[in-house]
């Protein structure tokens, strides 16, 4: 048998070993944790809102999968309940806002964020040079599935990111609603000292509610 297809073989072979290990594809839970002690809350005519910036290494990892210390993303924990009886509120990302002292306001809608496993090109780039030249070495193998574990796990702690995110909505009189907002703010981490601040928006009556929430916690 040719070196050649003895390695297709042998791809296909571990591929079933990985898998009838459990090696499979990485797994981040909802987030069920809720507000921290350090939360802020404000109420105004009616909406409160609870602010809680991630920086806790338990729940950044657990939800996350990422360290809030060392990462480039700002991970904030939003929650608002309209326990007014005539107003309905707007709240968008396009109206919250990082402020940082002497920088750009930083749009929670314009973010691109990424979790720490980077891109990986998986299987397929991996393998390449092995099967167009002759002799490969079999014990180089194992890099092949670890740079494909690598991209699929990106992939997962990309997807979670989307899927815990804020959504646009309006709430009603009686209406709740939770999720993250992400800033993405490269070589530094302006979260301690920095102020978010939500231009909430009353459909009824076309009026704006501003609120400000000075973000100076500590990280744990």
């Amino acid at each position: 048998m040719q070196k050649r297809e003895l390695l297709k073989l042998t791809i296909s072979a571990l591929f079933l070993v990985l898998a009838g290990a459990g090696c499979g594809t990485l797994t981040i839970p909802q987030y069920t944790a809720g507000p921290s002690t350090q939360a802020k809350t404000v109420e105004s005519q009616g909406l409160k809102i609870t602010v809680d910036p991630i920086l806790d290494a338990e729940r950044g990892n657990t939800y996350f999968k990422v360290d809030p210390a060392n990462s480039r993303v700002d991970i904030i924990y939003l929650q608002a309940e309209n326990a007014s009886t005539n107003s309905t509120w707007l709240l968008n990302e396009a109206n919250m806002h990082l402020v940082v002292t002497g920088q750009a306001d930083l749009n929670a809608q314009d973010q691109d964020v990424k979790g720490h496993y980077g891109t990986a090109n998986g299987l397929a780039g991996a393998a390449a040079p092995l099967l167009l030249f002759p002799g490969p070495d079999l014990l180089a193998l194992p890099l092949i599935f670890s740079s494909a574990k690598s991209g699929s796990d990106a992939s997962v702690v990309q997807k979670n990111f989307v899927d815990k995110e804020w959504l646009n909505q309006t709430l009603s009189p009686g209406q709740r609603a939770q999720g993250f907002i992400y800033f993405n703010v490269k070589e530094h981490s302006p979260t301690n000292g920095a102020t978010l601040r939500m231009d909430c928006f009353d459909v009824r009556n076309q009026q704006t509610n501003t609120f400000t929430f000075p973000l100076t916690y500590e990280t744990k």
